[in-house]
């Protein structure tokens, strides 16, 4: 192969071995665009500069005839198709088999991270595949909801910040409802393309902004681009069952397009807030809750308010150890777009009495002495076993327990 120079090479470009395969490539050239693309990096020439230059290596190496033939000659191929065809491009046989090498740098980047985030990420208008007609932008919101409208559902009243239809043009544009002309600076086209040696570029018009027609008469209120920016409240509803990234999806609902076109879509991201007692764990819930030290031994019932309002009796076993768990089926959280309930788990956290008087800590050792081995095994076990194995184990404080 041709000798070349690293820093032109086009795997060192993008950062991969020649031996990659085509996920690498793709994946490498998604992060250098991400990291390197104009609009994201505003008067920086470097940066302009840098993604031309890894958008010719992508556009070589994603293709499998012009990489091999890459491969093979290195770029002396390209200029080679230069020399002979007068251009970036050798279209129909001669040189490397009809080699194309334009680069189209809005359908590379529309290929790797697709039409909607393209559009996210580096701006541009939309337009319906199927017809070319003007789509309307998506809106998006996020909703936070308690815990107990995430249970039972909710109603919940959303503002937006959106472009609707004016009402003054009714969506034409104009002042005097003139039908709209064939922009002259784009011929309709709706963009306007620069050839920069290799590159294509291809920006919206920058008298039409994109649209391909203009007013002759625009109108006052939204100066010919047949929307206004309003802030309207919409009502929705929340099915019972949400989750925090939840997504209610609105059809239709988003930003009004111009002059008859498609409105975009509303999207209502939901978040549930931390609740004070509950933890959610899917439709699961968990409950910590604290228990005196005599609650746990002789046992007994805590009434607390269920996540639903309504009052739920917890039985506690006597013996109930610190850490364990009692699940209480059917009391847990809705299931979203599904019936019935998930569990609720109680767990106890059992908390020792401090800071004991002279006569209480009396009765507790007078209780202590009383106690034996089968009524604490754990204990009892634990010192047993340390004793045997050599440790030299023994419990102060205490005598020895009543077998």
């Amino acid at each position: 192969m041709a000798t070349m120079d690293r820093e032109e090479d086009y795997y060192h470009l993008l950062g991969v071995s020649r031996s990659a395969k085509a996920d690498e490539i793709r994946s490498a050239y998604r992060r250098l665009a991400m990291e390197w693309h104009p609009d994201r990096k505003p008067g920086d020439a470097e940066a302009a500069e840098k993604f031309k230059k890894i958008s010719r290596a992508y556009s070589v190496l994603r293709d499998s005839e012009k990489r091999a033939t890459y491969d093979r000659m290195g770029h002396a191929a390209f200029s080679q198709a230069e020399k002979f065809g007068g251009s970036a491009a050798m279209r129909g046989g001669g040189f490397g088999g009809g080699m194309d090498v334009d680069i189209d740098i809005s359908d590379l980047v529309n290929e790797v991270f697709g039409p909607r985030v393209s559009e996210f990420l580096f701006g541009g208008r939309r337009r319906d595949a199927s017809d070319g007609e003007i789509r309307g932008g998506d809106v998006e919101a996020m909703v936070s909801l308690t815990l107990e409208e995430a249970f039972h559902g909710a109603i919940r009243k959303v503002p937006l910040n959106m472009l609707v239809i004016c009402d003054l043009c009714d969506g034409t544009g104009s002042a005097d409802r003139s039908a709209m002309q064939i922009c002259e600076r784009c011929h309709g086209r709706g963009q306007e393309v620069e050839r920069r040696g290799i590159f294509v570029v291809q920006r919206p018009c920058g008298d039409c902004g994109g649209l391909g027609r203009m007013m002759k008469s625009p109108c006052r209120k939204c100066r010919g681009q047949g929307r206004v920016e309003e802030r309207p409240e919409i009502e929705i509803e929340v099915p019972p069952g949400a989750k925090t990234g939840t997504c209610l999806t609105f059809p239709g609902r988003g930003n009004a397009a111009p002059f008859g076109g498609t409105a975009g879509d509303l999207y209502i991201v939901l978040e549930v807030l931390r609740h004070e007692l509950f933890e959610r764990k899917g439709e699961t819930l968990l409950l910590n809750m604290p228990l005196a030290f005599t609650m746990a031994a002789l046992g007994g019932e805590v009434e607390v308010s269920g996540i639903d309002g309504r009052k739920l009796v917890v039985q506690i076993p006597s013996g109930t150890q610190n850490g364990s768990r009692l699940r209480l089926s059917g009391k847990g959280m809705s299931r979203l777009h599904g019936e019935g309930r998930g569990d609720l788990l109680v767990k106890f956290e059992i908390e020792v009495p401090r800071n004991l008087r002279g006569e209480q800590v009396e009765h507790l050792r007078r209780f202590e002495e009383s106690l034996t081995a089968r009524e604490q095994p754990l204990v009892s076990s634990f010192g047993d076993e340390a004793g045997s194995r050599g440790f030299g184990f023994k419990w102060r404080g205490s005598k020895k327990k009543k077998t």
